[in-house]
């Protein structure tokens, strides 16, 4: 499915010199990191001794989620657990873009990249390796329905939106100040993710933070940084929000309602695709936007 999506956006980007995923090689990659390990390591560990978990505390909300608990099997729910690798797969997806980014600027005599991302691939380097992370951590929540890693889980997907926020923040000042230093930016991104792990010891914070952060940088792309802004942002960031949109309203419909509505427990499984699809369009605004000139 993702990759079928990825293919989608390769027609939405057709005059770009640098399509994302355009080689058999960088889609073999993707095949076998993003989707055959994860997957793999899924049922290696579903063959496990049901007794895996035995020695962690459990979920204080098992009636939170409405897909049915196998509690014979190592992985306690098959939708929930193996959705949540779709988080991975984006992350294998834009780790390897941003390697042949960086490999193909080497070897490039062609005039300099018109964005931000070719200069500093170090913000998504780090976005896509938290992605991978928010897959492992949501995979292993929702296989264990355990409290350590749910404190995880929602460290993890809260936090990865941080560091998107801090690219936008040093481009933000670039604006300002031509000779910003990424450094300080990255690593507050960086911080800020590791501590989203801190702040979800204690649970609802991830309903606030997520939200509060995505919205800031939305904010600041369309507000402090409109200046380039172009119809193929807009539209992309339109195409987020409604996928995000969409994905809280069956998220919060599984929580709410499945007790009352058959199926409706599919919605947190729905979430976990629906948020990828969202976050693989932030990374093309990512990459894509016309913002060079800041960051020569």
């Amino acid at each position: 499915i993702i990759l079928t999506c990825t293919s989608g956006m390769l027609e939405f980007d057709i005059g770009l010199e640098s399509p994302m995923l355009a080689t058999g090689f960088e889609r073999a990659l993707v095949v076998v990191l993003g989707v055959l390990v994860p997957f793999g390591l899924g049922v290696f560990i579903d063959t496990r001794s049901p007794a895996l978990w035995d020695q962690m505390e459990l979920y204080k909300r098992l009636d939170e989620y409405g897909e049915r608990k196998r509690w014979h099997r190592p992985v306690r729910t098959t939708l929930n657990s193996y959705s949540s690798f779709t988080f991975w797969t984006i992350g294998v997806c834009i780790l390897v873009d941003v390697e042949n980014l960086v490999a193909t600027d080497a070897r490039s005599s062609s005039p300099p990249p018109p964005n931000c991302n070719h200069y500093y691939p170090q913000f998504s380097r780090a976005f896509g390796v938290s992605l991978v992370w928010t897959g492992l951590a949501s995979f292993l929540f929702h296989a264990s329905l355990t409290e350590l890693w749910r404190i995880l889980d929602a460290g993890a997907t809260m936090g990865a939106p941080f560091i998107l926020f801090s690219y936008s923040l040093f481009r933000g000042a670039r604006q300002l100040s031509p000779g910003a230093h990424w450094l300080p930016f990255w690593l507050f991104g960086v911080g800020a993710n590791v501590g989203c792990h801190v702040l979800a010891l204690q649970q609802g914070w991830s309903d606030i933070v997520l939200p509060g952060c995505i919205i800031l940088n939305i904010a600041v792309e369309l507000g402090w940084l409109r200046a380039f802004r172009s119809s193929q942002d807009i539209s992309l960031v339109s195409a987020l929000v409604v996928l995000a949109l969409v994905g809280v309203v069956v998220r919060l419909s599984d929580v709410k309602l499945h007790r009352k509505l058959s199926y409706v427990w599919l919605g947190h499984s729905a979430w976990h695709v629906l948020m990828s699809v969202a976050i693989l369009l932030a990374y093309f605004e990512m990459r894509f936007t016309n913002d060079g000139n800041l960051c020569q």
